[in-house]
């Protein structure tokens, strides 16, 4: 460290420089930063002093034995044996086995390393692979419970979506620079970051748009309805609603799902609105939202057979509990009631359905059944079966 120290003074005197105390100071703190010490008690190696570095991942050094095993707890979070040096081909083969398995967290450990892998290769290549890894970290996402985590892995979508933009911006790959747009809008809400998430959407539902890309348009023009009337612009929430729904049977694949939870979403809002003019707009959908819901929960001949199915079925319940409050806020509760029958009936022919439901599925179609507390024509026996039945 002192002839490092003595060769960086020299210099500076033959430059015709002066080095001060603090500078010599601040160059000689930088000088022991960069020597090696022991990772626990933090002494330096050199001057008898031998570090040997951790036989696992080769990165943290100790002076001996007892304070590696007196580092041992601190060190082990972050103790992970080094990937091997592997060449573009076995590193693609890694991944693909990776994600045959359903093993997305061994997909993620290949991250680090073939970003720098695909450096050189065709844009189409890269875009594909930093996809692969965004998909990951998203489904990690869906299951992360540490709050730390969840951010980690939202930042890690928005940087790779992010950077296949710049690629397939190039190449003129439309559907999947709309997706990378859509899915960088959905990563920045969960940031807490709405205004940028906008941009993004509304980029997004544009090129969707000019480019007919249907499901692109729907799925921006859906969360940004959600973020207008999470923000009080109602009108302009419940437009965009409609434009979803509108496009919704344009889709690529999957219309009748897309159309049955863009119809979910305006009924709903349209009901929360309330007024004659609402009333009326929804008088005509609930018909077509029972339909669809009833075509999406019934796609493979039974009830909850997949998931999708099994959110359909939720929203055919949803839909008579809606249609009876329609009819009740017109002054109608001999027909609300019956429309609170006809659940019932669908309730008892479909019993394990209902009660594979969550709790808090069953607990929202519950929360619409409160609302019917004045209907003097429905017996209170059904109502009670009901309620239990929604109560297992």
């Amino acid at each position: 460290a002192l002839t490092t120290l003595r060769c960086c003074s020299e210099q500076a005197r033959l430059l015709g420089l002066s080095m001060s105390a603090s500078t010599a100071r601040l160059a000689m703190a930088a000088v022991q930063a960069s020597v090696p010490s022991c990772a626990h008690c933090g002494k330096q190696g050199g001057k008898g002093v031998e570090l040997k570095k951790c036989s696992r991942c080769k990165q943290a050094s100790y002076c001996g034995a007892e304070c590696q095993n007196a580092g041992w707890k601190k060190h082990k979070k972050n103790c992970t044996a080094p990937l091997p040096r592997l060449t573009m081909p076995e590193a693609v083969n890694k991944i693909e086995t990776a994600l045959r398995s359903g093993n997305l967290r061994g997909v993620l450990e290949w991250e680090g390393r073939m970003e720098v892998l695909i450096v050189d290769q065709p844009d189409i290549t890269r875009s594909f692979f930093l996809s692969t890894f965004a998909n990951a970290h998203a489904s990690q996402l869906e299951h992360e419970v540490d709050a730390a985590g969840s951010r980690h892995h939202a930042r890690e979508v928005i940087r790779l979506e992010k950077s296949r933009l710049d690629l397939l911006g190039r190449i003129e790959h439309f559907r999947e620079q709309g997706e990378a747009l859509h899915n960088i809008g959905q990563h920045l809400l969960i940031e807490k970051r709405p205004e940028e998430a906008v941009k993004y959407l509304q980029k997004a539902r544009d090129l969707g748009a000019a480019h007919g890309l249907f499901t692109v348009e729907c799925r921006a023009c859906s969360d940004l309805g959600r973020i207008a009337l999470q923000e009080g612009r109602q009108e302009e929430g419940l437009d965009l609603y409609r434009n979803t729904l509108a496009a919704a049977p344009l889709v690529e694949e999957n219309e009748g799902l897309y159309e049955l939870n863009a119809l979910d979403r305006l009924v709903e809002a349209l009901l929360s609105q309330g007024g004659a003019d609402a009333l009326d707009e929804v008088a005509p959908l609930i018909p077509r939202y029972r339909e669809a819901a009833r075509k999406e929960s019934r796609r493979d001949g039974s009830v909850m057979v997949g998931s999708a199915a099994r959110s359909a079925f939720y929203q055919e319940l949803l839909s008579y509990t809606v249609s009876a409050r329609l009819l009740e806020a017109r002054g109608q509760p001999a027909k609300a009631a019956e429309e609170v029958c006809a659940l019932l009936s669908l309730v008892r022919e479909n019993k394990a359905a209902v009660r594979a439901m969550p709790e808090r599925v069953r607990g929202v179609v519950l929360h619409s059944l409160h609302l019917l507390e004045n209907l003097e024509t429905l017996g209170v026996v059904e109502l009670m079966e009901l309620r239990g039945f929604l109560s297992f």
